[in-house]
C-alpha cells in the first residue's frame, strides 16, 4: 500500500432496527477524522441480548470488555402495602427509594415508573411525582405514596405487587411484594 493508505475490516455489531448512516473513524494525535458512508444494517440482532466479549483489535485498549458496562446507580426500594385488597377499589401504598450509592441520584427529569400486579394483573406507568425531592443524595431515602387501581376484573388470589422505576441507569429495576386480592 501507498503512505497514507489504510485497510480496516469492520464487523458491525448493533441493537438498532435502522442501518447505520456514516461511519466516523478519529484519526490519532488529535489528526482529525475520517466520515464515509457506511449505510450497513447489523446482521444479528440477537447479539444485543448477550454479555459483550472481550475485544482486541487496534482500535480498542486491550483487554476491555466493548461495549463498557453501564455505570448503575444502585438503589434498592421498599413496598409498604396492605396485605389485602378488593378488586374494583384502589390500592394506596408507599414506595421508600433507598440511595446506597456513594453519588447523588438526580431525578431530574422525574422518572417514570411502573405498577402490575404479575403475573397477571394489568400494567400501568406513570411519572414519578419527584419536583419536591430533585436529588436524593447518597446514602438518603426518600418515600412516595402511589394509587393503582385494582380493577373489578381482577380475579381473586394472591399474586405480587410490582414496582419499578422506568430509568435506564439504575439497579435494581424494580421490586416485587405479595399481596391478596379479595
Amino acid at each position: 500500500m501507498a503512505p497514507g493508505q489504510a485497510v480496516m475490516n469492520i464487523k458491525w455489531t448493533g441493537c438498532a432496527q435502522q442501518p447505520a448512516a456514516h461511519l466516523r473513524v478519529d484519526l490519532p494525535g488529535g489528526a482529525g477524522s475520517v466520515v464515509v458512508a457506511f449505510p450497513v444494517a447489523a446482521p444479528d440482532l440477537k447479539t444485543c441480548a448477550h454479555e459483550a466479549p472481550l475485544v482486541r483489535d487496534p482500535l480498542k485498549p486491550t483487554g476491555v470488555a466493548w461495549p463498557p458496562a453501564p455505570d448503575y446507580t444502585k438503589l434498592r426500594y421498599s413496598i409498604d402495602s396492605p396485605k389485602t385488597v378488593q378488586h374494583g377499589s384502589t390500592l394506596r401504598f408507599f414506595v421508600t427509594i433507598h440511595d446506597l450509592d456513594s453519588r447523588d441520584y438526580s431525578l431530574t427529569p422525574c422518572p417514570d415508573y411502573t405498577v402490575a400486579l404479575v403475573p397477571n394483573g394489568h400494567v400501568v406507568n406513570y411519572q414519578l411525582n419527584c419536583a419536591p425531592v430533585g436529588v436524593l443524595k447518597a446514602a438518603k431515602s426518600v418515600t412516595f405514596e402511589m394509587k393503582f387501581d385494582v380493577l373489578a376484573s381482577t380475579p381473586p388470589e394472591v399474586t405480587s405487587l410490582l414496582w419499578g422505576l422506568v430509568d435506564g441507569p439504575v439497579s435494581p429495576p424494580s421490586v416485587q411484594t405479595a399481596i391478596e386480592i379479595t
